[in-house]
């Protein structure tokens, strides 16, 4: 594994489970983070939830996710999906009055869509119709935290 390679092994354990049931204690970690993941959960609530329980009061949920843009639905095939079975994005804006409601707070909001554009666009010029998701990467803590 990469965390052989780079000796980390010692420091690392990994678990398998369910995004939207963690097996971890409440408050059990200082910061969570998703990454490419979340465009393929449709319960975002309870996985959005299930961040808020398992980071400690003052923790960070760290997000860096693919999100819908202006242009609906996608064009298929996507990074992450042949079809539309498997994709469940949804859009900044819904992100953003989700998770206070569940109890985090926005620390930093940075729209990578522009770089992404950037770079998407030169492999591809030749298809100008490619509907591009907005990703976006957002950090949240959690303010004193009462359960």
């Amino acid at each position: 594994m990469l965390t052989s390679r780079v000796g980390l092994a010692d420091r690392v354990s990994f678990r398998q489970g369910n995004a939207i049931n963690r097996p971890f204690p409440d408050g059990g970690f200082d910061r969570v983070w998703t990454q490419h993941s979340t465009m393929n959960i449709a319960e975002k609530e309870r996985l959005f939830g299930e961040m808020h329980r398992v980071v400690r009061p003052g923790g960070v949920y760290a997000m860096h996710e693919p999100m819908a843009g202006l242009v609906q639905p996608i064009h298929f095939p996507a990074p992450w999906a042949r079809d539309a079975s498997i994709t469940f994005l949804w859009s900044p804006t819904r992100v953003r009055g989700v998770l206070p409601a569940l109890g985090f707070r926005e620390a930093e909001w940075v729209n990578e869509r522009e770089v992404l554009l950037v770079a998407c666009g030169r492999r591809h010029r030749a298809n100008r119709t490619w509907a591009r998701p907005t990703w976006r990467r957002r950090c949240c803590s959690v303010p004193n935290c009462r359960r």
